[in-house]
């Protein structure tokens, strides 16, 4: 069994990923443009201050605890745990020479099979898996919340700073830190930015609790749902090059099922008419689209099982430990059931 220093444990482990770091940068900076920008402006509405400033920070508050148990849980499948009891399972890993849980997948990024694998996070450069998913999930409702205030607020005040002017001006002469850092036209520039940037943030968030909303729902996880996308549409592939193909047939028989007609002039024998070449030309035209159907169909294939492959092996079958040792081959998941693949 690889010890720990043969694998990443979790995502706050060298080396990190750029898009971890831009989410370290980008969560203190969504911080500052709330309590420095957007509450001084909450001019003589206390009634909106101190609740919405409460949500605001509680939000904060359990986003930053749940990106930091994301990231720190080690998401691994319990064989590869130095404590861990003997697992029954038929599925053999040979990358972590282990039996390993159904569920679990190998990731190829932190070289070790995650049990219940969701999907690797670039942004916090750690496995998603049964055992940190529903922190995961905390942390993006969490981060929807305070960016969706900063959002509202960003567009109701710029809405205010051309319908309202004067009341806008006032706002900004009640903040001592805006008065005497920016002024009026630097305070809108900065409005336009943020919604700007907000409104792509916003809907990235919306986007992503959407999905795993519905896979919760459907009780599957993002590999699942990629594998059975793919398949779905190879499946989809194969049959519109089936009615192509059958399109085709179709009209050989009509062309080749002519009849001879016979022509009399002055006793000479009837000649056979065949198809025009017009019409060699549209059949000629007809098996060269099946010609490239057939190679798109391949293209799509190899470009699903790459996919697959990013994160482990999916046979269609799963071996014994015995027969991974006799071929060599490397079984670390298998294939989504069909019962899931009907729910989606």
């Amino acid at each position: 069994m690889p010890s720990g220093d043969e694998r990443r444990i979790n995502g706050l482990e060298y080396p990190y990923h750029p898009l971890q770091v831009a989410t370290w940068l980008l969560f203190p900076v969504i911080l500052l443009h709330y309590f420095l920008f957007i509450m001084p402006l909450m001019w003589r509405i206390h009634a909106v201050i101190v609740p919405i400033t409460v949500v605001f920070i509680v939000a904060s508050i359990v986003s930053a605890w749940a990106g930091y148990v994301t990231c720190a849980v080690d998401p691994a499948d319990d064989s590869l745990t130095k404590d861990a009891a003997h697992c029954d399972s038929d599925v053999y890993c040979y990358l972590c020479e282990v039996n390993v849980h159904n569920t679990s997948k190998h990731c190829r990024f932190c070289d070790k099979c995650v049990k219940r694998f969701d999907h690797h996070c670039k942004w916090l450069n750690t496995c998603i898996g049964e055992k940190n998913y529903k922190y995961f999930l905390i942390l993006v409702g969490g981060v929807g919340v305070m960016t969706t205030i900063c959002l509202f607020f960003s567009i109701y005040f710029l809405v205010e700073s051309f319908t309202s002017r004067g009341r806008f001006l006032d706002r900004i002469s009640s903040s001592a830190l805006l008065r005497s850092t920016l002024g009026m036209w630097s305070v809108i520039a900065l409005l336009i930015l943020s919604v700007a940037v907000l409104v792509l943030l916003v809907g990235l968030i919306y986007q992503l609790a959407g999905f795993h909303c519905m896979l919760v729902y459907k009780g599957i996880t993002t590999y699942d749902f990629i594998v059975l996308e793919s398949k779905r549409q190879r499946e989809k592939k194969q049959q519109a090059a089936e009615k192509r193909d059958m399109k085709a047939k179709k009209k050989n028989e009509s062309f080749g099922g002519g009849s001879e007609l016979e022509i009399p002039a002055n006793g000479a024998s009837g000649s056979q008419i065949s198809p025009g070449d017009g019409e060699d030309e549209e059949m000629a035209k007809s098996g060269n689209d099946d010609a490239g159907s057939d190679e798109e169909l391949q293209g799509t294939q190899k470009a699903a099982s790459s996919a697959a492959a990013q994160y482990s092996q999916v046979p269609s079958e799963s071996p014994s430990r015995d027969e991974c040792k006799q071929s060599n081959n490397a079984v670390v998941a298998r294939e989504p059931s069909e019962d899931n693949a009907a729910n989606i």
